[in-house]
């Protein structure tokens, strides 16, 4: 095995799609080259495609702010100056080859996977962290060592051990979406020093959100926000492997200036999108990667970290302060149930996510086709107790007119928010129903939540083709919100009386026959047909009812 071996400028390791559905795998300079020949990203799973898609922002951020549209170094002064920059690219359709190859060959050293001072997006006193295995570092798998899991995608050699393309990919999915299981060093043990936990990886805290574009091209320069609505874009960009690293002396391990370090939050997003929030060490053998070791990383506080443009953002409620954090995605709700807080009525401060606010501002200034679709991706990793342990990961995707978020299209907004909130009160109706019958059959009072949680969930699951259909076909130019609101009020009721007829055609006889039931010192008789009467009186009102 050679020392220094697999720069990720040269070698093949992000894995993308083509138009016809071919997943190949390409070099750095290669994705910079060819974007536009390329559907997608396409890795094992989609947090590790975002986290890959950071890499490459942040090297797209630093060229536009360096190079000028002929290609020669020219450091940007302000963000506009980069927005003309990031025009000139777009209207090109790809990316300044002679640029992008100049700047990767100026940081050619810093990107081998393997080198003994500067290896990348890793830390060589990581070898007095943990210790995990392959199988943890593979987040289809992300198995530690003293519990495997029972049903295993990967057995053998596949699962304990990595190409280094792979290790590459989950190398920075680790970085970015680790949890909290790892210990405190060896070394801090030995010396007493305490240190505060770092929480989740940086990625792992948000509720990620990013643009999708008709190539892997436009996906990118959406994704490259150099004005988000909080702030412009730094002009000077640094990403971490440029930044000198502290090398220790044979007797000078300062394992306190590694393992886990409170930072300032970053200034500019090259910074931002190569956060080292663990310091990660890989281990290999003959057979391939082996494992890694790990340490705390770098780590900011959370609150108002609005240099972040891909996550949303919820109110703390501090009533002294405007304190906001970001907001994970709920894995139980669709992602349209979402809409208000990621698409919200007007761009007020610190509500709207960066990155929707730059796709307006795109839309706004003409620099993108005035019919665009905003093609929105959420991705998210959910967490056990205290964000000790990864259960599982989830994505959705949402389509509409592009010309939704502008400030014209404010009634189509508040008209979409409605029909949420709509569908929101439906789905508690069709819930009652399933809880009253559920009761009338003989069920108890404490089981009824699981009840209703069930019928609400097969209401939404009816319902969420047909609410993406509409949203999809919505034109602000040409349509009245009203008229759009009436019509999925249709949508929506029709969708709820025909699961409510399934549920009441499956009541058996003792749900018929009914009974009655003491609540609140008080009988209460519950009986099928009941149920199904209040549930269609409170239809019929829902519909003369202004939400």
């Amino acid at each position: 095995m050679k020392e220094i071996e697999f720069n990720l400028i040269d070698e093949k390791w992000i894995s993308v799609i083509d138009k016809d559905c071919n997943v190949t795998e390409l070099s750095l300079s290669e994705v910079f080259r060819n974007a536009q020949n390329y559907s997608d990203l396409c890795g094992e799973i989609p947090p590790q495609d975002i986290a890959v898609m950071r890499i490459l922002l942040a090297v797209l951020h630093t060229v536009i702010a360096r190079y000028g549209d002929d290609g020669q170094r020219c450091d940007a002064e302000t963000a506009d100056d980069m927005i003309d920059r990031w025009k000139a690219i777009w209207d090109r359709g790809a990316f300044p080859s002679e640029a992008v190859n100049d700047y990767l060959d100026s940081v050619h050293g810093r990107f081998w996977l393997f080198h003994p001072i500067h290896p990348f997006m890793q830390e060589p006193l990581a070898k007095y962290g943990t210790k995990y295995a392959a199988s943890k570092l593979n987040g289809e798998l992300s198995e530690s060592s003293n519990k495997s899991r029972l049903f295993s995608m990967l057995s053998g050699k596949d699962k304990n051990a990595l190409t280094m393309a792979q290790a590459a990919r989950w190398l920075l999915y680790v970085n970015a979406f680790d949890d909290t299981s790892a210990k405190p060093s060896s070394l801090s043990r030995k010396r007493k020093i305490k240190y505060g936990s770092p929480g989740a990886g940086w990625l792992g805290k948000l509720g990620l959100i990013t643009l999708k574009g008709e190539n892997l091209f436009e996906t990118l320069m959406l994704n490259t926000a150099l004005w988000t609505g909080y702030e412009e874009t730094a002009a000077e960009q640094l990403p971490s492997w440029e930044k000198d690293r502290y090398i220790p002396k044979e007797d000078d391990v300062c394992i306190e200036r590694t393992e886990r370090v409170k930072t300032a939050q970053p200034d500019n997003l090259a910074a931002l999108y190569t956060l080292r929030s663990r310091c990660i060490l890989l281990e290999r053998n003959e057979d391939g990667i082996t494992g890694y070791s790990l340490l705390g990383g770098e780590f900011f506080d959370r609150e108002n970290a609005f240099i972040e443009p891909m996550t949303v953002w919820r109110d703390s409620g501090n009533k002294k302060q405007d304190i906001y954090t970001p907001k994970r995605h709920d894995r139980s709700k669709q992602f349209w149930r979402e809409f208000a807080s990621v698409y919200p009525q007007t761009d007020a401060f610190h509500r709207r996510p960066g990155i929707i606010s730059w796709f307006a501002f795109l839309k706004a200034e003409g620099f993108i086709p005035s019919r665009y679709m905003l093609n929105t991706k959420i991705c998210s990793v959910q967490y056990g107790d205290k964000d000790f342990f990864i259960t599982d990961v989830f994505s959705d995707s949402l389509s509409m007119s592009g010309d939704i978020i502008l400030g014209m299209a404010l009634p189509w907004q508040k008209c979409i928010e409605q029909a949420v909130e709509l569908t929101e009160q439906i789905a508690d109706i069709v819930g009652r129903l399933a809880r009253e019958i559920f009761i009338a059959e003989g069920g108890d009072a404490e089981s009824a939540p699981e009840i209703i949680k069930k019928a609400k969930s097969e209401y939404y699951f009816d319902i969420d083709s047909k609410f993406r259909k509409w949203l999809t076909e919505i034109d602000p130019s040409s349509e009245k919100p009203a008229e759009g609101k009436h019509a999925w009020e249709d949508i929506a009721v029709r969708t709820a009386k025909s699961l409510g007829r399934k549920i009441v055609n499956k009541a058996g006889t003792n749900a018929i026959i009914g009974r009655t039931v003491i609540v609140n010192d008080r009988p209460v008789r519950y009986s099928a047909a009941k149920a199904e009467n209040n549930f269609y009186r409170k239809m019929g009102n829902i519909k003369q009812r202004e939400v």
